[in-house]
């Protein structure tokens, strides 16, 4: 309560909402302010793409090969038409000429939600622990749309909340809008979940979807988005219930024509139990997950802690490393490689396992273990490596260990991958000192993963320091060879450095950080970067450097001078030598 210019008593009304954002409201009804206080609780966020610009030519371009027409001669008149619209489009781009991709995202607030011409605008899909979705523009930080499903709970992952999503289409599939879906439990029906499908440009369900999702009369064992497409282009979504039967709508059929050699698997942390199902039918005909391998993670007076696996369809530039001496050593990518960490529960005898199971085969791969260790443990898996971070208890010192899985110097299948031939022949671990402790650590991701990596790493203090891979390479010799200098090796040194000029935040603090997603854009030096907690930080990291995009500060004007009199220079001394030839010849 207040009083007013006029000596009058007034007040205002501070309320809390169920979709976790606050509002105050005056006297008279109107909002004073509002805040959206559930990002603060974002459980998954995802980069989708968004659109191309001039949708109403790319129409005319998708009427010209779709429609059906009578005629060679309206054929015809359909292609002059279409290659006018794109001279069109050509000229309008003229304008935004010299384009500075660094620009600030201010300059964009007036322009239309549309990708830039590099791919580095995203829109950012965020769900809360509410159950409240936004949209976000990483051009402005502005919140472009959000949605409250009241009836949207987490799943309970031992204790930890958690939500999924997956992008089903993207907008590379015009006219056909992009699809997300998300699914969780239902809040307000016991033994049901709820799964919403929705355009992540604009928030707004299908119509195959309700506003508020669709209740599904199952509980949700296992779900994952799959490579195979329907007739929509849409990825499908396999989804299997407590009793491993399929039950994912307008999939079955597809499945059973299509996809042969699918595998998933679940993990018991309580018995450290893996069990790897595959597709099949049953006397019923309806499609079930059959378990086909069981593995136990011997877990005595330990317990699991981490389980990590892959990202689909990651990129693997290069298939091997050339040594100094010109050979190859070809690199262990498994694309089924799951990656486990246990944690001792005895006090007095710490020690942190890492098992690497291949989930295909329920095979382990590789087995390790650090004496002396403490977590909580932080682990990347990426490509044919892996990155732990961990509590030294010995020597009192946070500490990283790498390891590098090779196939070795003969590889026995060039072109595809099969966990049931590739085997693991080499093996490179090393362990480095690191200076402080680790909330969360990601790598970045470019689209043809030609660019080196970084591994982007969040601190307590708010800070993400993105550490070369180069320097966290099981090969760094104690004395550096001829051969090892060929091949561009550092010496190995047992303390990582911690270059503050690598802070990507700079003195931008992240208050309680808790993940970092990153995502590729159209330049193969540039990564995407999206870091939350309760604040949320977005920017782009180049590893590489710029080496795919001009400077900022390149001189146009000199260039542009130095190329016209090139051409002066090489028409007049091709006249001059023609004169020269010709007067040769009258001689």
């Amino acid at each position: 309560m207040f009083l007013k210019k006029d000596k009058t008593l007034s007040y205002r009304v501070l309320f809390t909402y169920e979709d976790h954002s606050l509002a105050l409201l005056q006297q008279s009804g109107k909002s004073f302010w509002s805040r959206d206080e559930a990002l603060a609780e974002i459980l998954v966020a995802e980069m989708v793409e968004l659109a191309l610009p001039v949708s109403e030519r790319l129409q005319s371009l998708y009427d010209e090969v779709t429609i059906a027409k009578d005629g060679v001669l309206s054929l015809f008149f359909r292609r002059i038409s279409s290659q006018l619209s794109q001279l069109q489009v050509l000229i309008a781009s003229f304008k935004d000429f010299p384009y500075n991709i660094w620009s600030s995202g201010n300059n964009k607030k007036d322009q239309k939600l549309v990708r830039d011409q590099f791919n580095l605008r995203k829109m950012i899909v965020a769900v809360t622990l509410s159950g409240k979705l936004f949209g976000i523009d990483t051009a402005s930080g502005d919140i472009v749309w959000k949605h409250y499903l009241h009836n949207l709970a987490p799943f309970n992952e031992y204790g930890n909340p958690r939500i999924l999503l997956f992008e089903q289409r993207t907008t590379a599939h015009y006219p056909l809008p992009p699809r997300c879906i998300v699914l969780g439990n239902a809040k307000n029906d016991d033994g049901k979940s709820l799964i919403y499908v929705f355009n992540p440009l604009t928030g707004k369900a299908f119509k195959d979807s309700e506003t508020d999702g669709v209740l599904v009369d199952h509980k949700i064992k296992q779900a994952m988005i799959l490579t195979l497409t329907d007739n929509h282009f849409s990825k499908i979504l396999l989804m299997v219930d407590p009793n491993n039967q399929v039950f994912s709508r307008n999939v079955c059929y597809l499945l059973t024509t299509k996809y042969k050699s699918l595998y998933l698997h679940t993990v018991n942390k309580d018995d450290g139990q893996l069990n790897g199902y595959a597709l099949s039918t049953d006397a019923r005909d309806r499609i079930i997950a059959k378990n086909i391998w069981t593995t136990r993670i011997p877990i005595d007076n330990q317990a699991i802690s981490l389980i990590f696996a892959k990202l689909p369809n990651e990129p693997v530039h290069s298939q091997g490393r050339v040594l100094g001496n010109r050979s190859v050593l070809y690199k262990y990518a498994n694309p089924n490689l799951i990656a486990i960490t246990t944690e001792s529960k005895d006090k007095d005898k710490p020690i942190v396992e890492i098992f690497l199971v291949d989930g295909v085969t329920g095979a382990i791969v590789f087995q390790t273990y650090q004496k002396n260790a403490r977590g909580p443990v932080k682990l990347v898996l990426c490509e044919h490596w892996i990155v732990f971070h961990y509590w030294n208890t010995k020597y009192r010192r946070y500490e990283m260990a790498v390891i590098e899985l090779f196939e070795g110097q003969k590889k026995l299948n060039e072109t595809i991958f099969s966990s049931f031939i590739t085997q693991l022949n080499t093996v490179s671990m090393q362990s480095y000192v690191f200076p402080f402790d680790v909330i969360t650590m990601t790598v970045t991701r470019t689209e043809k993963a030609i660019t080196h990596k970084d591994i982007l790493i969040g601190l307590p203090g708010g800070e993400i320091l993105s550490l070369p891979k180069v320097l966290l390479d099981p090969r760094r010799p104690f004395v550096l060879s001829a051969s090892d200098r060929e091949e561009g090796l550092i010496q190995y040194v047992p303390e990582l450095p911690f270059p503050t000029a690598n802070v990507i935040n700079y003195n931008q603090t992240i208050n309680g950080l808790r993940k970092i997603v990153t995502a590729p854009a159209g330049l193969e030096s540039t990564s995407l970067v999206f870091a939350y907690g309760l604040d949320l930080f977005y920017t782009r990291v180049t590893p590489s450097k710029m080496f795919d995009v001009l400077k900022e500060d390149f001189d146009y004007t000199f260039i542009t001078i130095v190329l016209t009199a090139m051409i002066l220079v090489s028409l007049v001394t091709a006249q001059l030598s023609s004169s020269s030839n010709l007067k040769k010849l009258w001689k």
